[in-house]
């Protein structure tokens, strides 16, 4: 009977859920995950699954504390485009750190992002990058064994926000979700000739990675960078079917 708890924050959104159906399914940890509305479907639904369900706030510092007491590991992700504050994402990482430090969690699996500000030495700046990037450093500052995931870009989102764009030539459609951000950040670090992207499937594959490294107790071996994909154009039966 798994004895050894895991807390999943965001577990009614994309990564949280991917986490905490896996960590159900595998069946090595007990898992509880918090919301600020655990009567909502998703909640529900995992209940049915095994898990317990806690309401809780990022914001609200005591709801954290009584959703992490007693657990071995977290996954945390957090929200910057819920109010586009990268001010309000940090203070709300900076305090999920300082209360796992305080309540001694053994391990943090954080979804994270690179600092691209401290990166570039302010060439450039990236609101809901740079602050993920801060709190990572926080958590390696206090002493937190933790791994970092770093999902850039959904997959999902080529379905909704970065639909395929239509090419100049009329024929065929681009897949280019952070535009000129992102052939900037391509540039500076991998040079003009070298561009490349990470999508993955938020859904499904943040949970395959998350319980193999609690498992073992230590660091999961997630390549840091990597050349991973291309600047690509699609015909239009390719991009919609």
């Amino acid at each position: 009977m798994a004895t050894k708890l895991v807390v999943v924050f965001g577990a009614t959104g994309a990564q949280g859920g991917s986490v905490a159906r896996t960590l159900l399914e595998d069946g090595t940890f007990r898992v509880r995950v918090v919301t600020r509305d655990p009567g909502q479907k998703a909640a529900k639904e995992l209940r049915l699954q095994g898990a317990e369900v806690v309401q809780g706030d990022q914001n609200d510092g005591a709801s954290m504390e009584k959703a992490l007491t007693g657990a071995h590991a977290a996954f945390i992700v957090t929200n910057y485009w819920e109010n586009c504050s990268q001010e309000q994402e940090i203070k709300q990482g900076k305090l999920l750190a300082d209360l796992a430090k305080r309540l001694g969690l053994h391990y943090v699996v954080y979804s994270g992002l690179e600092n691209i500000k401290k990166l570039t030495a302010g060439r450039l700046t990236a609101g809901h990058f740079d602050g993920k990037g801060e709190v990572e450093e926080y958590f390696r500052d206090i002493g937190i064994p933790m791994t970092s995931v770093r999902l850039p870009c959904y997959f999902e989102n080529l379905l909704s926000f970065f639909l395929p764009q239509r090419a100049p030539d009329g024929k065929s459609y681009l897949l280019s979700p952070l535009g000129d951000l992102n052939r900037q950040l391509d540039d500076h670090f991998l040079g003009e000739d070298s561009r490349t992207h990470l999508l993955l499937d938020a859904t499904t594959q943040v949970g395959v990675q998350v319980p193999s490294g609690l498992t073992a107790g230590k660091r999961l071996q997630i390549p840091r960078g990597g050349r991973v994909g291309q600047h690509v154009s699609l015909p239009h039966r390719l991009a919609y079917g």
